[in-house]
């Protein structure tokens, strides 16, 4: 999942709570405004370890500094006479391998 359909989703549940405890005040129904504010609170806690996940996965540009050792390391390669075109071809698979991809 997406730092950005977590944020979709999170948003969908918080605005979803605070109109039902709106509603269920309207109906005198308390039970029903502390249940809606108990699922918008958990929607902001999921919010906040997702955001705080994700940038400890991004470890403050750790990867700009990945990639950029990277390239180094190609550019490398390309002087030594490797072609280019298939040294980012090994490297794109690479890439799809780590994300899982096909």
């Amino acid at each position: 999942m997406t730092i950005s359909l977590l944020r979709r989703i999170s948003t969908v549940f918080i605005v979803g709570s605070i109109a039902g405890m709106i509603v269920m005040s309207i109906k005198n129904n308390i039970g029903g405004a502390i249940t809606a504010g108990s699922i918008g609170a958990a929607a902001i806690l999921c919010l906040m370890t997702g955001n705080a996940i994700h940038v400890g996965n991004n470890a403050g540009g750790a990867q700009e500094a990945l990639a950029a050792e990277l390239e180094a390391r190609v550019q490398d390669l390309i002087a030594a006479g490797a072609n280019q075109a298939e040294a980012r071809s090994v490297i794109n698979k690479a890439v799809r391998l780590g994300r899982g991809e096909r």
